[in-house]
């Protein structure tokens, strides 16, 4: 099972993540799968009419509509992506990721 490294940044001192039976601080990490992670939102496209479920504008030339995303990382601002997926599937944060990750974990 693929997965990933996410922070949680507020808006609370600690989030309980009842699916996952954890409590998580403000800053603190927390590794959990890709699909428990979801997505960020995506850009603004053009379309021919509103999506279901997505955001949309009206513009002179049409429509635009955003992908809302999905799991933890569609709330931004509230939740932010640490590490990346690797190929085999364990979330391997970089250097300067594993420092910040380390500071926050542990105090």
């Amino acid at each position: 099972m693929a997965t990933v490294i996410v922070r949680y940044l507020g808006p609370s001192t600690e989030v309980l993540l009842p699916d996952l039976g954890v409590q998580v601080e403000r800053g603190a990490t927390v590794e959990v799968s890709e699909a428990f992670a979801g997505r960020e939102p995506g850009a603004w496209t053009a379309a021919q009419a509103p999506t279901d479920g997505w955001p949309a504008q009206r513009t002179d030339s049409g429509w635009l509509v955003q992908d809302p995303g999905s799991g933890l990382l569609a709330q931004v601002g509230v939740w932010e992506r640490v590490a990346p997926v690797t190929a085999k599937g364990a979330a391997k944060p970089s250097t300067t990721d594993a420092a910040a990750a380390a500071s926050t974990t542990e105090g």
